[in-house]
């Protein structure tokens, strides 16, 4: 009987059905860990993304606002579904749930961005990178890279028909390899899902606690 109780319990899962509140929670706090994290590597996604959606006329404060919003929106998604498919898989624990939705948003990354620059970008050949001239304006400058899916693009860019090999304005990370880059994003998004998997269980563990 122990050992059946015993099989069982390893065989279970934190979260059985999904949790709205607490996933929409879980989600809002990885995003934002995730976030600190590319701003300590260099990369800042909101902005990135706000030049993405509205284009280098708009100004600094609507493009965070919409970067900002769009981010976050995001990664609450995910963590909606993270908690609707993954959270609810028996007789794998956590850290490994975390980690396979870590590679499987990695790879939705490398396919999607491309995509979603293309679909966004008012200005054909233009990438989504963001370069920070001397007036500390936001703008974006052709790139030979375009799409550019790597943060770690070791592509030049190119400046009034003179390619200027001083590196690219989506190379925060001075890496020269796409393989380096892949690495980046995979970082960046197991941050997010580990952050995720375990805020979420902890969250579930808690509301079962108070219903019983």
């Amino acid at each position: 009987m122990n050992k059946q109780t015993t099989s069982q319990e390893k065989c279970s899962s934190c979260c059985s059905h999904l949790c709205w509140s607490s996933a929409i929670c879980a989600g809002f706090i990885a995003t934002l860990v995730m976030t600190i994290v590319m701003a300590l590597l260099g990369i800042n996604i909101i902005l990135m993304l706000g030049m993405m959606i509205l284009g280098s006329d708009a100004s600094l404060m609507m493009q965070y606002i919409a970067g900002g919003i769009m981010h976050f929106v995001v990664g609450i998604i995910y963590a909606i579904i993270y908690a609707a498919f993954i959270a609810p898989m028996k007789c794998m624990n956590t850290f490994l749930k975390g980690l396979i939705y870590g590679v499987i948003l990695t790879v939705i990354a490398y396919f999607g961005m491309p995509l979603m620059a293309d679909m966004l970008m008012k200005e054909e050949g233009y990438n989504p990178c963001m370069m920070v001239e001397a007036e500390g304006v936001a703008v974006m400058e052709y790139n030979p890279c375009n799409p550019c899916w790597n943060p770690c693009n070791p592509c030049a860019m190119v400046v009034a028909e003179e390619v200027v090999v001083v590196g690219n304005p989506c190379n925060p990370c001075g890496g020269d390899d796409a393989l380096y880059g892949m690495l980046i994003s995979f970082i960046n998004h197991l941050v997010y899902s580990l952050t995720l998997a375990f805020l979420y269980c902890a969250c579930c563990r808690k509301k079962s606690h108070r219903e019983s």
